[in-house]
């Protein structure tokens, strides 16, 4: 038997649609991941519930960290250009053809 402390730090166990809600997906999509058993389930009888830890986990799983903002290519960065030594002065289309 669980003692007084444990139950109230429990939380109560998730039914299908409070599962599928939860994720913003449909609760045929959560039934059909039951059939796999691609997460963790408890049976009561016949009834499918989620312990509140497996939602937890599956998004800290899918948690994508931010990305710092990156600074613009061109302006951060050597130019192939340059690597070989060319010239990169603007191209004048009054400089260039016959003297």
């Amino acid at each position: 038997m669980l003692s007084p402390s444990a139950s109230k730090t429990r939380r109560p166990l998730l039914t299908v649609e409070e599962f599928a809600a939860a994720l913003n997906v449909r609760p045929k999509t959560v039934r059909d991941w039951v059939l796999e058993r691609r997460y963790p389930f408890v049976r009561v009888g016949r009834l499918v519930r989620f312990r509140p830890e497996v939602l937890d986990g599956l998004i800290e799983c899918g948690e994508v960290p931010a990305r710092l903002r990156r600074t613009h290519r061109r302006t951060h960065e050597a130019r192939p250009k340059d690597l070989l030594g060319i010239a990169t002065a603007p191209f004048r289309a009054d400089s260039g053809g016959a003297r």
